[in-house]
């Protein structure tokens, strides 16, 4: 398949891109500097910002599907994500791009409840214009009728893939697998490895998914 990832040069997108070219596909990053990541087979760069809807469409042009594991950057934005999920679904509209999986957190939306309360507090106090940013980006997605997917992962850490992240859909505390007690971390790995996965099976498309371990 071919792959189109936004914030492919990030902590979690690099792991997204890794995964998706060791499993054989082809991956375009969009990226104001594509020297962050080395070359290998199968990887292409469009080089340029990802507010800029001429770049967007380019990335976009001949892949089945995108991938956004977009976060807030220094002196960025605030509204960063949303602005970039706009742009991505305008373009794929024109591109033919059929699927987009967009990675979010945990705690945004009616998925507030399955945060601590002092993580809430948190994004009241200084997280509140980001999170309020991945709102609308949720919502400009399932808006579309194209097979979005949204990924809330908990709090994310570094470090391998630990095989033991479980996902689901719906309230996180009503759906927790039996005898498990969620930590309320996941690492970047088993996500990037989640996005990989809804970018590539049906069954997760126009829902959205928590993840944590």
């Amino acid at each position: 398949m071919n792959i189109a990832v936004f914030g492919g040069t990030g902590k979690t997108g690099r792991l997204v891109v890794q995964l998706a070219l060791a499993a054989g596909h082809k991956v375009r990053v969009l990226a104001r500097d594509p020297d962050k990541i080395p070359p290998a087979f199968g990887l292409e760069f469009v080089k340029g910002d990802a507010l800029d809807g001429g770049k967007v469409m380019a990335t976009l042009a001949g892949c089945e599907a995108a991938i956004l594991a977009l976060g807030n950057v220094k002196n960025g934005p605030v509204d960063l994500c949303s602005r970039v999920t706009d742009l991505v679904l305008q373009a794929a509209g024109k591109t033919g791009t059929a699927t987009l999986v967009a990675m979010t957190s945990l705690g945004v939306g009616d998925s507030q409840k399955d945060v601590p309360w002092v993580f809430q507090l948190i994004v009241k106090l200084l997280l509140k214009k980001v999170f309020e940013d991945k709102v609308v980006q949720e919502g400009l997605l399932r808006g579309s009728n194209l097979n979005w997917v949204v990924i809330r992962p908990s709090g994310l850490l570094d470090g391998e893939a630990t095989g033991r992240a479980f996902h689901g859909t719906g309230p996180m505390r009503q759906n927790i697998p039996q005898g498990r007690v969620p930590k309320g971390q996941v690492t970047r790995a088993d996500v990037a490895a989640l996005l990989l996965r809804s970018a590539l099976e049906p069954e997760f498309a126009r829902k959205t998914w928590f993840v944590t371990e």
